[in-house]
């Protein structure tokens, strides 16, 4: 059996991506310490996946009425409300959450690679920027819509300089699980910035495959985020066991979890 045309599966598996992500962000969030700077990154970052979930689910909505045709410029244009709110939230979770870490002595002293990443993301502003007349939503009949998808490439790049500050506090980690997560979460955000560049790109215009590659890319990179989270969340999840067996024992339960974080 078919599916029909009027369906858009790829937004229907990208909002089930962020809703699964959106669960297990709450999970962490509501593990944490009370007040911690770490607890609050997770509600931020639950909040993120909450307004990624919205978007998706209007855009598909949209799809399946027909508006992307007859009101693109319109009631479609809207959806870049929640992708705003999505990637400033986004940005605030992991800023909080260097934060965090730094807090408990892990410095995330960038050095040159790292600054070698920056300089390559803060590159694809002016890129991107440049053809900004090819953008989904920069026709909206709304200024302030216009705006907005104008100003994607910075809410784009925020949360990408962050999460490269972030891999280098990964790298003081070494390897396990905690490291992992947060080498997917950083890996999510450089596909995202790069797909669209990609996606967006008038040189690329007889070559329809490089389109369809940067699509497949913002396709991936909500899955890839979803791994991060998914594995932060393992981390938790061993965590409460451990704490559960060998609460009785403090000395133990604290030698297990470092071990545990180590893995």
């Amino acid at each position: 059996m078919s599916v029909p045309s009027t369906i858009d599966v790829p937004s229907a598996f990208n909002a089930l991506a962020w809703a699964i992500a959106l669960v297990l962000c709450w999970k962490i969030y509501a593990d944490g310490k009370r007040g911690s700077t770490m607890r609050l990154s997770w509600f931020l970052m639950t909040l993120a996946c909450g307004f990624s979930v919205l978007r998706h689910v209007f855009q598909f909505s949209f799809h399946l009425v027909g508006w992307d045709t007859t009101y693109p410029t319109t009631w479609v244009s809207l959806r870049q409300i929640p992708i705003m709110l999505a990637l400033v939230c986004l940005t605030a979770g992991l800023l909080a959450m260097h934060r965090a870490f730094t807090a408990v002595g892990l410095s995330g002293r960038l050095r040159s690679f790292d600054l070698a990443w920056a300089a390559g993301v803060l590159l694809f502003i002016p890129l991107i920027f440049a053809e900004r007349e090819n953008m989904a939503d920069s026709h909206s009949a709304w200024p302030a819509i216009r705006a907005l998808q104008l100003a994607s490439p910075l809410l784009l790049a925020a949360p990408a300089l962050a999460g490269i500050a972030l891999h280098r506090i990964s790298l003081e980690m070494g390897e396990g699980q905690l490291a992992l997560s947060l080498r997917f979460l950083v890996a999510s955000l450089i596909v995202r910035l790069v797909a669209l560049w990609m996606s967006n790109q008038s040189a690329f215009t007889d070559a329809g495959w490089i389109h369809n590659v940067g699509q497949m890319l913002f396709w991936a990179a909500h899955w890839i985020f979803l791994l991060g989270v998914w594995y932060r969340w393992r981390l938790t999840a061993s965590a409460r066991t451990m704490t559960a067996r060998y609460g009785a024992d403090p000395k133990a339960e604290v030698e297990d979890l470092v071990r545990l974080a180590r893995l």
